[in-house]
């Protein structure tokens, strides 16, 4: 199994022992943190989601209160329409989806910025907040992250299922709304599923930030 060792520093003039994790130690603590600042890293989530995916489904709300006639309609000729729905609407409503889906992955390295500010909040033992925790927005080392594959991955594939799982339910749950309000239903549930699913990995790609400052292992105040 991987080990991550810290190196050393100085702290006040004192050098600090170096200490190593195992990736299993590394994905533990970075859970550990997620879940005991999860209304934060929730927020700094949902800040975004929630007005991207909301707009989305109000823009293609005619599309998705057909969803369950979608295959149906992919196979309609040029200028037929149901519910005034054709399969260029269609077509157009998924283009603008993967476009949104790829906004919400460049956003990703901005989100693990913010929860790194929070986790350094959160070490000093402050209370960490949304909106502060945007000003670490442009702080992550991305390259800080590439000899940590194992714990992103970890991470990636829980926050996936755990995604999946919700957004699946939510999607049962919103099924019986009425077609006008279902845009709403729709839109609201992908949100939440994200805002859910994503601050595992957030908490995951913060902790491979710090976690190389020896004093930041020991859960002392981290000094810029």
């Amino acid at each position: 199994m991987g080990r991550f060792s810290s190196g050393q520093r100085a702290g006040d003039g004192v050098p600090v022992a170096t200490r190593t994790y195992t990736q299993s130690m590394l994905v533990d603590r970075a859970f550990r943190f997620a879940f005991r600042n999860y209304s934060t890293l929730w927020l700094i989530v949902a800040s975004v989601v929630f007005p991207l995916h909301l707009a989305h489904g109000y823009v293609f709300r005619d599309v998705v209160a057909v969803s369950q006639l979608h295959p149906a309609i992919e196979l309609f000729p040029e200028r037929r329409q149901v519910a005034r729905v054709s399969a260029a609407d269609l077509a157009e409503a998924r283009r603008w989806w993967a476009a949104l889906t790829a906004v919400e992955i460049v956003l990703i390295p901005a989100l693990a910025g913010a929860a790194t500010r929070v986790l350094e909040e959160d070490l000093r033992g402050g209370v960490p907040g949304a909106l502060r925790a945007w000003g670490g927005a442009t702080r992550l080392n991305l390259r800080g992250l590439v000899g940590r594959p194992g714990p992103l991955l970890v991470a990636l594939a829980i926050s996936f299922a755990a995604g999946w799982l919700a957004e699946t339910t939510g999607r049962l749950l919103v099924e019986p709304l009425p077609p006008g309000l279902l845009w709403v239903g729709v839109a609201v549930t992908a949100a939440t599923a994200r805002s859910l699913a994503v601050p595992l990995l957030l908490a995951t790609m913060a902790m491979c930030e710090v976690e190389g400052d020896p004093r930041v292992q020991e859960n002392e105040p981290v000094r810029k």
